[in-house]
């Protein structure tokens, strides 16, 4: 669980950053809509943030609507980064939670889960039967890497 709040943590503050950056993108155009003051006054200039030492600027977008256009992109991955990361937690405390159970099995009962069963109610017996043809033991390990895509 601490896994999926330092995520949500860290995801949320880029979707702060991203939704006050929006706003401002907002902001600028409502803006430049409404008809200049008649009386001049002096007007904040923005002025561009500072980029860290050797930082490279990769993209320059054409204007407004196209950095909307990639706030959209990129807020869309982050979501599903963040849903993966919470099955990721999920998958995880199910397959704990099954360990223990497997090993309860095989404990009480010296079941080998890898194995297939009959439960035969009328005698009260469990019994281990051949596993028909084809069949698959269950799979322990999800189809995707084990650590996931990083933001």
């Amino acid at each position: 669980m601490r896994r999926i709040v330092a995520g949500c943590v860290g995801i949320g503050l880029l979707f702060g950053a991203l939704e006050s950056a929006g706003a401002a993108w907002g902001k600028k155009k409502k803006q430049a809509e409404k008809p200049a003051p008649a009386s001049p006054q002096p007007a904040a200039v923005a002025q561009p943030q500072a980029q860290p030492a050797g930082a490279t600027v990769i993209h320059t977008f054409e204007d407004e609507a196209k950095m909307g256009e990639f706030t959209r992109l990129w807020e869309r991955r982050q979501a599903i980064i963040l849903r993966m990361r919470v099955l990721q937690s999920y998958w995880s405390d199910d397959k704990a939670l099954l360990a223990q159970l497997d090993t309860a099995l095989n404990e009480q009962y010296q079941l080998d889960t890898a194995k297939h069963y009959i439960l035969d109610p009328e005698k009260r017996t469990l019994v281990e039967q051949e596993a028909p043809p084809g069949a698959q033991p269950v799979q322990m390990q999800p189809n995707v890497p084990a650590q996931g895509p990083e933001p």
